[in-house]
């Protein structure tokens, strides 16, 4: 199974990106022994392939961008890195053309 998951550093830095394993106790376990303390961590479905192309159909909503910005507000204002929160975030988007607009932004 893939997680996304938020981690803070012994510094208090704020640490995001996807890791794999068998279980939740299974990645917090690999994400302790690297010094990091779990604040988020939540599974990626695996979705069959006609699921996850209905969901990449269409634009973005003021919805979804509203959301973006303020996860992008909060993590930027939490000492993430801009480029990090932009693929953080994109990871997360469901909406593929919108993804690939925060991938080009981030790159």
């Amino acid at each position: 199974m893939r997680f996304n998951y938020q981690a803070r550093t012994k510094d208090g830095l704020v640490q995001v990106g996807v890791i794999e394993g068998s279980s939740k106790k299974q990645v917090i376990s690999l994400l302790q022994k690297e010094d990091l303390y779990v604040t988020r961590l939540e599974s990626i479905e695996a979705k069959p392939f006609y699921m996850r192309q209905m969901e990449f159909l269409g634009k973005a909503r003021k919805k979804d961008v509203m959301m973006f910005c303020r996860q992008l507000s909060l993590m930027l204002k939490s000492g993430v890195g801009l480029v990090e929160s932009l693929r953080a975030l994109a990871i997360q988007t469901t909406k593929l053309s919108f993804r690939e607009q925060i991938l080009k932004i981030a790159d």
